[in-house]
């Protein structure tokens, strides 16, 4: 009897034990969504779920960020065999919103808000946009409305899907009414369909939450009131106990070094760094052999692509087409005379290995990701115009002026090269039908030797071979346009 009874308890202890959780996943979200964000919550839900309690506490402190990290966020949330809980330490405006809604369960604190995710444009190097076409907007608002919809029906709560819908689209009005069911949270349009269908007094208006032409924003203790909420907490202790798990040891996941690099260089300074890099290696093309500006180029381009191949953004297709365009390009710089299709094609293959190497996907599908392509091809935009806006003043008065580039591009008492420099100082000018011979090959742009100084070179024709004897036809005032001899 007794020995049935020591069994019968070790089988109690084991159960008990086997039924104990071993931890339970903390993870937080801080600040405006990052890509960086991604990679971390994913290393949160895998933990999570080698735990027996397969729980996660996602703590919330965002006004929000881009559509399409929203989603992949959301989409790691709503992953099966988990239990996520939503703790809003702050605030989940916008996006926070959503991935509140993607959590089995949202608790909040005391002071707390959430809500208020109307969609707006931003474009790197830009800012906020607009003067946006209505029918893109109404387009973004009907795919996010839809979006936090589905993600409030999958709790099973009343007036839940109301409310997420009046995050999005000020179109949609909130209220409290008395129906022969209880109270309940309805849209206006609900409501008012009711009231139709009811008997007269069966359906009564007990308060507008929030009227039509407004965005829904929510307080703790309103969220808590209408349904959103499970709870209000004032600890991540608390918010333990309240879903039973007190006690339970406390596995934190926090962004790794290489996570908070891509946070780091998120947004615009992304597009900075790359513009940077692209400007130094077009300085570099104006200079002889390969120095410091080419490999300063090649450094910020690398740490950008590094970055978005962390962010899981960049990969190998993306850096063989980038590979592919440079070797297309030194093919047609070095080995094919003139600028032609391979040429073009080189540079084609760069741009776009560099614009995929932003994207996460290869084609948009939907609103969201279609988005995402505006903004990073407005991004590349801007970068642009500030590259074209950058590469004048730098080349025509600041560079030539500084020792050091000077000396970089072999300036000195018998041969400057860079007829800015050169035209400067009367013992190296030159003039029209002064001759020499070409210093470089000249495709069209190049080096040309003339009284023994070197000068930046332009063909007037295509290509001109190194050694042909040329004739200056023009001077201009940061290069001279010169022809064959034999040219007429």
């Amino acid at each position: 009897m007794f020995e049935s009874f020591v069994v019968l308890a070790g089988l109690c202890g084991a159960m008990q034990s086997e039924a104990a959780p071993d931890g339970v996943v903390v993870t937080s979200i801080t600040g405006s969504l990052e890509e960086g964000m991604i990679p971390t919550l994913e290393r949160a839900v895998r933990r999570a779920k080698e735990l027996r309690s397969s729980t996660l506490i996602l703590e919330l402190d965002t006004p929000g960020g881009a559509v399409d990290i929203m989603g992949r966020l959301g989409d790691l949330l709503r992953s099966q065999g988990l239990t996520s809980i939503a703790y809003v330490t702050r605030e989940a405006g916008s996006a926070g919103a959503y991935l509140a809604l993607c959590c089995d369960k949202v608790f909040t604190a005391e002071h707390a808000a959430i809500g208020s995710a109307y969609p707006i444009v931003m474009v790197p190097g830009v800012g906020l946009v607009t003067d946006v076409d209505p029918r893109i907007i109404e387009k973004q608002v009907s795919f996010l409305r839809a979006k936090f919809r589905d993600a409030a029906q999958a709790h099973g709560k009343d007036g839940l899907d109301a409310m997420a819908q009046a995050f999005v689209d000020p179109q949609v009005g909130v209220v409290l009414a008395a129906t022969p069911d209880g109270d309940r949270v309805l849209t206006q349009i609900e409501f008012d369909d009711l009231v139709r269908q009811s008997g007269p007094g069966d359906v009564r208006l007990l308060k507008t939450i929030c009227a039509e032409g407004k965005l829904l924003a929510l307080s703790a203790a309103e969220a808590f009131d209408y349904g959103l909420s499970d709870g209000i907490v004032t600890s991540r202790e608390e918010l333990l106990e309240a879903v039973k798990l007190a006690g339970a040891p406390i596995v934190e996941v926090q962004a790794s070094w290489s996570e908070r690099f891509v946070n780091q260089l998120g947004g615009l300074v992304r597009y900075v760094l790359f513009g940077l890099g692209a400007l130094l290696l077009i300085l570099e093309l104006k200079s002889p052999g390969f120095g410091l500006l080419g490999i300063g180029g090649l450094t910020l381009l690398g740490i950008v692509f590094f970055r978005n191949y962390l962010a899981g953004l960049a990969d190998l297709p993306e850096l063989l087409l980038i590979i592919l365009g440079v070797v297309l390009l030194a093919l047609e710089l070095f080995v094919i005379p003139g600028f032609g299709i391979t040429g073009f094609l080189g540079v084609a293959c760069i741009a776009l290995g560099a614009i995929f190497s932003f994207l996460p996907f290869l084609f948009p599908a939907g609103p969201s990701e279609s988005s995402y392509l505006r903004d990073v091809l407005g991004g590349f935009g801007a970068m642009l115009v500030g590259i074209v806006a950058a590469i004048f003043p730098l080349t025509r008065w600041i560079l030539p002026r500084l020792p050091w580039f000077q000396h970089m591009t072999l300036a000195g008492t018998t041969a400057v090269v860079g007829s800015s420099a050169a035209l400067a100082e009367p013992s190296v000018s030159t003039s029209v039908g002064a001759r020499g011979t070409a210093y470089t090959d000249l495709r069209p742009a190049g080096k040309v030797d003339v009284g023994g100084a070197l000068f930046d070179a332009r063909s007037d024709g295509g290509y001109i071979e190194r050694g042909t004897t040329i004739v200056v036809s023009a001077v201009e005032h940061s290069h001279v346009v010169v022809r064959t001899a034999e040219e007429p």
